[in-house]
């Protein structure tokens, strides 16, 4: 097999990834996939069961010919797939499983949680798309770096927090407590002002548009409110 096929396995697509394809492992599951309009290595790894076709009700004359090539045709109407092309399948798999462990290894980017394999990946379908998110944005970004930044930092945020210490929970209370105080340097921050307004016989609710209850709402997710606390009418009041 042409080793540049094999050191970027998990970028091939359509031609390169069909000849590497006959070459591990033969025409016959070339078709298949082609069939399927599985492209890639990746729609592969997404997408391993790809003999599940096998069973669906389909006139289509290259469907027909690919099953009557890859089946045994049973009595009660079932097909099953010849082991030759079962075992074709396996070893395609665990020829990219060792792949990715060999990837992995020689970036350096192993520990005690190695494991972060082939299997791993699939069984967890959010890894999984994350993962080929990431591989799909790392060769967009080499055309434009700032595309994804947000949506990137916003996942790492996510993802960050999810393995924070509890103590954050603590944070968290002493915030939302009655007694916390936000302090801006060293000047203490207040909504007393706009209680002002609201009680100042000078100012209707024709001027502000505000009520106690914007202030202070039952409903802490009162979009509403939020937007009325920080109208153009509030500011030059």
């Amino acid at each position: 097999m042409d080793d540049t096929f094999t050191d970027k396995v998990f970028s091939l697509k359509n031609n390169e990834f069909y000849t590497f394809i006959q070459e591990l492992v033969g025409q016959q599951i070339v078709d298949i996939l082609k069939f399927q309009s599985i492209t890639s290595t990746q729609s592969l790894i997404r997408n391993p069961n790809i003999f599940g076709i096998f069973n669906m009700k389909c006139t289509e004359p290259t469907f027909l010919s690919i099953r009557e090539r890859s089946c045994f045709h049973l009595d009660d109407g079932q097909f099953i797939v010849k082991i030759g092309l079962m075992n074709s399948l396996n070893y395609l798999l665990d020829f990219l499983k060792q792949q990715q462990q060999k990837k992995i290894i020689e970036s350096g980017d192993i520990d005690s949680n190695v494991s972060l394999s082939f299997d791993f990946i699939n069984k967890h379908p959010l890894l999984k798309t994350l993962v080929l998110w990431y591989q799909q944005i790392d060769n967009d970004d080499i055309n434009n770096k700032d595309k994804n930044g947000f949506l990137k930092d916003f996942i790492d945020t996510i993802t960050n927090n999810l393995t924070k210490s509890s103590s954050l929970t603590k944070w968290r209370s002493r915030l939302l407590s009655s007694t916390a105080e936000l302090r801006l340097d060293d000047q203490p921050i207040s909504i007393n002002h706009l209680y002002d307004i609201i009680n100042n016989e000078n100012y209707t609710k024709l001027d502000h548009g505000l009520t106690k209850s914007d202030i202070n709402p039952k409903d802490r997710q009162n979009f509403s409110s939020r937007l009325k606390l920080v109208s153009a009418d509030v500011f030059e009041i």
